[in-house]
């Protein structure tokens, strides 16, 4: 292994620790920071203080993040869904040659099934 290849390593090291590291290293700061800066200083000692935020803030968070997962987060997907013109015609072109082949073994396609692939006409034309 050359000392260029064992730097890289090293590089590549250091940014997956940070990644992994700079949430502690934030909330950290961020924490003494709330301490240092406010009234509470005077009135909690540090090692209360620290616990109860940290409770308080896991509480606040996990409120936040299941609000986001349950409504956001599928409106995003859908969004997402909605914006990929190219995968969508390919969809719609796939779905349509499978309603021909159903057709030709006497099989009908469910009206979900149409209904969807008026849908993927319309993101294509861009009217969703």
């Amino acid at each position: 292994m050359n000392k260029t290849s064992f730097a890289k390593r090293r590089y590549v090291d250091i940014r997956h620790a940070l990644i992994m590291f700079s949430p502690v290293l934030a909330y950290s700061n961020f924490i003494l920071i709330a301490y240092n800066f406010t009234d509470l200083k005077d009135m909690l000692p540090f090692l209360i203080f620290a616990p109860v935020f940290t409770i308080g803030l896991i509480i606040i968070l996990t409120i936040v993040g299941k609000v986001f997962r349950t409504k956001q987060q599928a409106t995003d997907i859908t969004l997402t869904f909605e914006r990929s013109i190219e995968a969508n015609k390919t969809l719609r072109i796939t779905t349509e040659l499978l309603i021909e082949l159903g057709k030709k073994l006497d099989i009908k396609p469910s009206q979900e099934i149409l209904d969807r692939v008026e849908y993927l006409k319309r993101i294509e034309r861009q009217e969703v």
